[in-house]
C-alpha cells in the first residue's frame, strides 16, 4: 500500500554545463495521473520526456515538479570575452589622464588586457539535449526518493487502519456480549413476572 502524498528534493552542480540544478517533487491525492511542471523556459520542451520518466514510478495522483537552476560564474561552461564598451571607456579615460597630467607614451594591448573590468563572463548556450543530460541524472533519484516516502507513509497508514479495525472489532464484540447479557436479563425478568402472576392467580 502506498500513500498518495509524498515529497522529495535534490540538488546537483554540473561543472561541465556551468549550472546548479535543483528539483522539488510533490505528489498529492488524485484519481488519475496529473502532471504539472514549473521550470525555466529552456526546460519546457522536455516535458513529454519528463512525464514519460514520471510514469515509470507513479501511475496516479497529482504530481508537481519544480526545476530551478543557477548559472555558475567562471565555470567551464562560461566564456570570457572583452566588453567593448568597457574597453572604449578605458581608452577615453586613459587619454584624458595623459592629457591632464602630460604623460608620455603609448597605451599597449598588454596595458588594456591587464585591466580586470574590461572582461565579462558570458554563459554558453546549451541545447535541449544538454538540459536533459543534467535532468535525467537527477530525476530518477528524486522519483525513487518520493516513492520510498510514499511506501513508508502507506505502510504506516495500513498499520493505523489495521489498528482501527481491531479496535472496531473489539467494540462490536463488546456490543454482542452486552446484547446477549441484556437478552438474558429481560428473559429472567419476564419469567419472574409470569411466575408471580401465575402464583397470584393460583392463590
Amino acid at each position: 500500500m502506498k500513500s498518495m502524498t509524498g515529497y522529495a528534493s535534490l540538488e546537483k552542480i554540473f561543472p561541465a554545463f556551468g549550472q546548479r540544478v535543483s528539483l522539488e517533487l510533490k505528489t498529492l491525492n488524485s484519481r488519475y495521473l496529473e502532471f504539472k511542471l514549473k521550470s525555466p523556459s529552456e526546460y519546457s520542451s522536455l516535458e513529454p520526456r519528463i512525464l514519460q520518466e514520471v510514469k515509470k514510478y507513479i501511475s496516479r495522483g497529482f504530481v508537481e515538479l519544480i526545476i530551478s537552476r543557477e548559472r555558475l560564474a567562471h565555470s567551464k561552461a562560461s566564456l570570457l570575452t572583452l566588453d567593448d564598451d568597457a574597453v572604449a571607456r578605458a581608452l577615453r579615460e586613459i587619454g584624458r589622464v595623459k592629457r591632464k597630467f602630460h604623460i608620455q607614451g603609448e597605451v599597449t594591448l598588454d596595458h588594456l588586457l591587464s585591466l580586470p573590468h574590461i572582461w565579462e563572463t558570458v554563459a554558453r548556450t546549451d541545447s535541449s539535449d544538454s538540459y536533459w543530460k543534467m535532468l535525467s541524472s537527477l530525476l530518477p533519484q528524486c522519483l525513487k526518493k518520493v516513492t520510498v516516502m510514499r511506501q513508508k507513509e502507506g505502510k504506516a497508514l495500513a498499520e493505523a487502519l489495521l489498528q482501527y479495525v481491531k479496535e472496531f472489532e473489539g467494540i462490536v464484540a463488546q456490543i454482542a456480549q452486552a446484547k446477549e447479557e441484556l437478552a438474558d436479563q429481560y428473559e429472567r425478568k419476564l419469567r419472574e413476572r409470569i411466575k408471580r402472576k401465575y402464583d397470584w392467580k393460583k392463590s
